[in-house]
């Protein structure tokens, strides 16, 4: 029976070491330096069972996030479930390149917001410059995550339940957002399959909510209109954004030399 720390990890040992640690980790409420230290600490009953229905989870393919219930960004635990999507490190490229952009007074839209990670960076980076931020989704539960993680971190952020920008009234200075830009057959949603779909995948090409936003963000945007997406789809962004009207685009690739955010600006 696998009633110790040590004997636990290696009945699991066809799964990721760093994972398994970390399970144990949050299960017990101890330091990973303590799961590694510690191999004959005892796990009680109740608690093994628990850890070995995360284990079964994990090799279904459950990420390690929702089964934690958390996920770090920008220097933040932000809470996450499947509701929605699990926010990753080269968004944080989003929110550096937004913060370049935003000024004193401007009113900022964050659209599709999921777990609130953007929108929250962003109040918590611009607190004290007068800067209205506003995130809209279309989802209730993503929206009652989102303002579950702003309450935690005490950001000022403007909730709104909407399709893209239906039902969001005004013009912003800065639009930011990281839709769904997965083609909808592309054999990378298998390993995603317990994240939302609607927040992955848009169209055969994966651009169709990147059209709807460009269009939609030309009237309504006054400086500058930022997206994140695929690696392969810089050059389709930009000729998306130049026939809704926006000038002088361009595209940023992230840490990995991958195309990643593409920024028109309003003429």
């Amino acid at each position: 029976m696998s009633n110790t720390v040590g004997r636990w990890l290696a009945a699991q040992a066809d799964l990721d070491r760093t994972d398994r640690e970390v399970l144990v980790m949050d299960a017990l409420n101890i330091t990973r330096a303590a799961v590694i230290s510690s191999p004959e600490r005892t796990i009680e009953p109740p608690v093994l069972a628990s850890l070995d229905e995360a284990a079964r989870r994990l090799r279904d393919g459950w990420p390690l996030a929702y089964l934690r219930g958390h996920r770090e960004f920008w220097g933040m635990r932000l809470a996450v479930n499947p509701h929605v999507l699990i926010p990753r490190p080269e968004t944080e490229h989003l929110v550096e390149l937004a913060l370049e952009i935003i000024r004193p007074g401007d009113r900022v839209l964050d659209l599709g917001t999921g777990s609130g990670a953007v929108a929250i960076a962003l109040a918590k980076e611009t607190a004290g410059d007068d800067v209205a931020i506003i995130a809209s989704d279309r989802s209730d539960q993503a929206l009652a995550v989102a303002a579950e993680n702003a309450l935690t971190h005490a950001a000022q952020v403007q909730f709104v339940h909407s399709d893209w920008l239906k039902r969001v009234d005004g013009s912003f200075d800065v639009i930011a957002t990281n839709p769904p830009y997965i083609a909808a057959d592309h054999p990378a949603l298998a390993a995603l399959r317990y994240e939302p779909h609607s927040a992955l995948t848009a169209g055969p090409d994966g651009l169709d909510d990147i059209r709807i936003i460009a269009h939609q963000a030309s009237a309504r945007c006054r400086r500058a209109l930022l997206t994140e997406h695929g690696a392969d789809q810089g050059c389709a962004v930009r000729q998306i954004f130049e026939d809704a009207g926006f000038r002088e685009v361009r595209t940023h690739a992230d840490l990995a030399g991958h195309d990643r955010v593409t920024i028109g600006f309003v003429a």
